[in-house]
């Protein structure tokens, strides 16, 4: 499982072409920033997608999307207010208990919705899933 997005050089020099502090930060948050993220684990405790996913024969290749697109879909779910995150966590909290949640996860897996929540925050190929 290799990730092949790490910002080189000419990424870094691009940030510092910018005269506007809108550009820098608009563009800042993904390159060169983003892929740090996926290099060292993903999202949200996301620490071993290969383990996770290989035992359960997904493809690999596309794996290596997700980890990509989980910041994506934090964001947006967030946004839409179906995912919420603690406004504070005090030095002492665990990860385990400072941490975003999906309020509604169960009742869309019980009501068989939960490819439908997918396919609205993640991505719209898990609508036929």
């Amino acid at each position: 499982f290799e990730v092949n997005i790490l910002p080189n050089c000419e990424d870094h020099a691009k940030m510092l072409e910018y005269s506007s502090w809108s550009a820098f930060g608009m563009d800042a948050q993904y390159l060169p920033h983003g892929p740090i993220h996926t290099l060292i684990g993903g999202t949200f405790g996301g620490d071993d997608w290969e383990g996770y996913l290989n035992h359960r024969g997904y493809d690999m290749v596309e794996a290596q999307k997700w980890a990509i697109r989980s910041f994506g879909a934090a964001k947006d779910m967030w946004r839409a207010g179906a995912m919420t995150c603690p406004s504070t966590c005090s030095a002492d909290t665990p990860a385990s208990e400072c941490k975003c949640t999906c309020q509604n996860i169960t009742a869309w897996i019980d009501a068989g919705e939960s490819a439908t929540a997918l396919a609205t925050y993640v991505h719209p190929r898990f609508e036929n899933a």
